[in-house]
């Protein structure tokens, strides 16, 4: 709300307070040009600074949404965090962003940054861990667990023809999305207001890194990446059956950097070559990874057992798991789209 002097303004406020605790209501008075005021200040230190470090966060919650009915202003970064970030970095491009969030966010600002460093939410010794990383005393080396959009409105559970810019069609004729925000069930919970539930049945077992492969999605950072103060080279590609009915992929990793680091390299399962009628098979499915800690110059053989079960899919019919037979591409890469090497095995029933 914007006030100007002299005006007068009530205010109908209703809340429901947990059962036997006092209901807190905070009201807040800020300058109306605070934000602009703020950037500019930031602006003026980063311009003398030879480096900028920049440290944005958005605030996860449980029981709703971040954006409300706003997916898209959900993946931004809370407040003018996005603006203050673009004109810092207009100022100085030696400026590195480190995120404490807890989901993917949208970035417009990145290919004006120098660097971006993903923290999460670090915890009690996140100051002194950040710390490590940004002087070179630690090696980064994790990998994200989830696919970054470029777009926010190009996501798996962005409404599914319900939204613009949504990939599938035939939105229902209510207007309810089955996907995000949900479909209204009154009643369904106790309270005023009823219930959105969200049906992920809508996109089957496409979901995430494989809903981008499947559409073509071009991510902003694919699941499974993650850069190192190092490189690392991948070779000598080898898949072998195994007793269980699994197989055994391994490889070589050099470090071909001048940094002791580690890597984790990802092994991902095509679909069959002649996959069984009506049955889903993701473009490339994760079968496996592991971590390997590495010296300037050193290698080192790593396996990744592939089950037998990842061989296999549910079959409605029989109510069972269900080899499927045929040629199985196998990659082995940095992240779902970083493949470095390509191989083939062949899966008897």
């Amino acid at each position: 709300m914007t006030l100007a002097a002299g005006e007068t303004h009530t205010l109908d406020l209703r809340a429901y307070a947990d059962a036997g605790a006092p209901l807190q209501i905070r009201m807040v008075w800020v300058p109306p040009d605070w934000q602009a005021r703020s950037i500019a200040a930031a602006v003026d230190a980063a311009r003398d600074a030879r480096k900028v470090i920049v440290f944005a966060y958005d605030e996860g919650t449980e029981g709703s949404d971040r954006g409300g009915n706003d997916q898209a202003a959900g993946l931004r970064l809370a407040g003018y965090q996005d603006d203050l970030i673009a004109a810092v970095a207009a100022a100085n491009p030696h400026t590195v962003v480190v995120l404490n969030t807890g989901d993917p966010v949208v970035m417009p600002w990145l290919a004006d940054v120098a660097a971006v460093l993903e923290m999460w939410y670090p915890g009690q010794r996140g100051g002194p861990a950040t710390a490590r990383i940004l002087l070179g005393e630690v090696n980064p080396s994790g990998k994200l667990p989830m696919t970054f959009p470029a777009d926010p409105t190009h996501i798996p559970t962005f409404g599914a023809g319900c939204n613009p810019g949504a990939i599938s069609t035939n939105p229902p004729a209510d207007g309810n999305c089955p996907l995000y925000p949900g479909v209204f069930l009154p009643g369904f919970v106790t309270g005023p207001h009823g219930y959105k539930t969200i049906d992920f049945n809508t996109n089957g077992i496409f979901r995430g890194y494989r809903w981008y492969d499947r559409f073509e999605i071009e991510p902003l950072f694919p699941f499974g990446y993650g850069l190192s103060y190092t490189q690392f080279q991948y070779s000598d590609l080898d898949v072998d059956d195994v007793h269980s009915g699994g197989l055994d992929v391994s490889f070589v990793v050099r470090n071909v950097g001048h940094r002791a680091g580690a890597e984790v390299p990802q092994v991902y399962l095509g679909a069959p070559s002649q996959p069984p009628p009506g049955v889903d098979f993701a473009v490339v499915q994760l079968a496996g990874f592991t971590r390997v800690a590495l010296r300037p110059g050193q290698a080192a053989r790593v396996t990744v057992r592939i089950d037998r079960r990842d061989l296999a899919y549910w079959s409605v019919v029989q109510h069972d798991w269900v080899r499927a037979g045929g040629h199985r591409a196998i990659f082995v890469g940095a992240s779902s789209r970083d493949i470095r090497l390509r191989g083939q095995a062949r899966v008897a029933r």
